[in-house]
């Protein structure tokens, strides 16, 4: 696995915008000096981060948090059965952006090929995240810290698709306060890929369904589990299309 900071497009170069093709917000700069492009910003309302070089709030534009990596204080930690996970280091208010899931984009074909590629070499865990209708994120081999966060039933953060600079990236987001030292978790609605049987579920929630990406009382879902040994993370497949 190697770290990256932003996706890496492997069939085609990634976007940029023209100014003349940029959302431009209404935002003016607010007179006490605090940070503008607040919740009443036109770009924040429809999920568009505002570019540093055409906002109206210049250098105190605060909805720039994808292209300023603007990501909430975590850490990597061993979280038994489930592999490896994320843990806050700060108390993370609601609706903060916690991390981007980034790591290879691949066109459909290529995702296709990529599912086959991993069911030959037995590969027990998924890092697919759907981008958009024709595009997938695989973070297995290339991605950031987003790649280890781990599943719950019951989960403190989502996913959010925000057009940033022409790309759609994919941020995960806090749905409520989260304490300090507490796991990032977020469900990841599991769809079947090639080759991949239903995971046990390890959430510890109260409301844990008791298994991802299968039904175990179908004797047709084969459903693995993981011992405290295997210590890579579960990350399956969002199936979130736009």
């Amino acid at each position: 696995w190697t770290q990256i900071r932003h996706n890496i497009f492997q069939h085609r170069h990634q976007k940029t915008l023209d100014d003349d093709d940029t959302l431009i917000c209404l935002c003016k700069p607010p007179k006490d000096g605090s940070p503008g492009c607040g919740e009443d910003c036109l770009n924040r309302m429809v999920n568009v981060e505002c570019s540093p070089d055409t906002c109206p709030c210049g250098e105190r534009c605060s909805n720039q948090q994808f292209g300023k990596r603007e990501y909430s204080n975590v850490a990597l930690v061993r979280c038994g059965k489930k592999g490896f996970g994320l843990k806050a280091l700060e108390n993370i208010a609601k609706g903060s952006f916690v991390i981007e899931y980034v790591g290879e984009v691949l066109d459909s074909r290529s995702f296709e090929l990529r599912q086959k590629e991993y069911a030959r070499q037995r590969q027990k865990h998924f890092y697919f995240m759907t981008l958009n209708s024709s595009e997938v994120i695989d973070a297995c081999r290339k991605g950031n810290l987003g790649r280890f966060i781990n599943h719950s039933c019951e989960p403190n953060c989502q996913t959010e698709k925000w057009c940033v600079n022409g790309e759609i990236c994919i941020g995960l987001f806090a749905i409520r306060d989260v304490a300090k030292n507490e796991e990032i978790t977020f469900n990841y609605n599991f769809e079947r890929l090639y080759g991949a049987a239903a995971k046990k579920c390890h959430c510890g929630s109260a409301h844990c369904r008791g298994y991802i990406g299968g039904d175990p009382s179908n004797p047709r879902d084969v459903v693995q589990t993981d011992s405290e040994e295997d210590l890579e993370p579960i990350m399956l497949k969002d199936d979130e299309s736009e």
